[in-house]
């Protein structure tokens, strides 16, 4: 998927990539290391567990209480551009502030900070 990711890119195309890294993996790294030197904004988006569960009893498809067991398991734990919590701020809120960063691509750091810890 991140070589996909990579190659829209090179077309020009600006992209939104949803996806949850689990740890052991090794997605994050793989990502990272194919897209540590691109404009990329790594986005945290929480919301506190009880609206985790409210949220999948709503949908109906999902095992409710499954998204609680892998909040421990997520990387980074705390290594990201900017954090919009959806519990609190409305969806147009959230996107109003990840927009706000876009104009300052000097703020896209997470992936370079992880691509330096990786050289180390």
């Amino acid at each position: 998927m991140f070589h996909a990711v990579k190659l829209f890119s090179d077309l020009g195309f600006d992209l939104v990539v949803p996806f949850i890294f689990i740890n052991g993996a090794n997605m994050l790294e793989e990502c990272v290391t194919l897209l540590h030197m691109y404009p990329v904004l790594f986005v945290h988006v929480t919301c506190p567990v009880e609206e985790l569960r409210r949220r999948e009893k709503e949908r109906r498809d999902r095992k409710v209480g499954e998204a609680e067991t892998q909040l421990p398991l997520l990387v980074p734990q705390d290594t990201y551009d900017i954090t919009v919590d959806t519990y609190n701020f409305s969806v147009e809120a959230c996107a109003d502030k990840i927009i706000e960063v876009l104009s300052s691509s000097d703020k896209f750091g997470a992936f370079k900070a992880f691509w330096a810890q990786m050289r180390s």
